[in-house]
């Protein structure tokens, strides 16, 4: 199996949780956008620099589609994977 450092890189699985949902896990929603988006502004700006432009150009391309992933859920009132059930007796809309 080949390294994928994109999509899944090696060092972000461990532990049994992405960082990535790690992460959006304990920052407010406005912090986790603005964590998208500077991650999409770095590997963009570095992309001159490393060496590797295509690798950063796609983690810039996989932050970013990320965010609107995310902006899409909140749209349709999907709230991450985890779903808050504030009264178990009642059934929620999916």
């Amino acid at each position: 199996m080949t390294k994928d450092n994109v999509n899944s890189p090696p060092h972000y699985n461990q532990g049994g949780i992405e960082c990535i949902d790690y992460i959006e896990s304990f920052l407010t929603r406005d912090e986790y956008i603005g964590y998208l988006r500077g991650n999409v502004a770095k590997y963009n700006h570095r992309c001159r620099y490393k060496g590797k432009m295509e690798e950063d150009l796609r983690k810039a391309q996989w932050y970013n589609q990320r965010l609107l992933d995310f902006l899409k859920k909140e749209k349709s009132g999907i709230q991450g994977t985890i779903q808050i059930v504030t009264d178990p007796t009642k059934e929620t809309e999916q």
